[in-house]
C-alpha cells in the first residue's frame, strides 16, 4: 500500500509540474488572459462543495 501511495503522489507532482511548465512556456499567452473573466466564469458554474 505504501508503494502505491508513493506512486500516486509522484504522479500528482509530475502532473502539477507539467502544468506549471506549460504556463511558463506559454507565458505570453497567459499574460493576455483576463483573470476577472476567468474568475466570473468559474463562479457562474454554481458548483457546490459538499463536506
Amino acid at each position: 500500500m505504501k508503494i502505491i501511495k508513493t506512486e500516486l503522489r509522484n504522479k500528482m507532482t509530475d502532473e502539477w509540474l507539467n502544468d506549471l511548465m506549460l504556463c511558463y512556456i506559454e507565458r505570453e499567452i497567459f499574460k493576455g488572459l483576463d483573470l476577472q473573466q476567468i474568475k466570473k466564469a468559474f463562479l457562474d458554474l454554481n458548483w457546490f462543495i459538499v463536506y
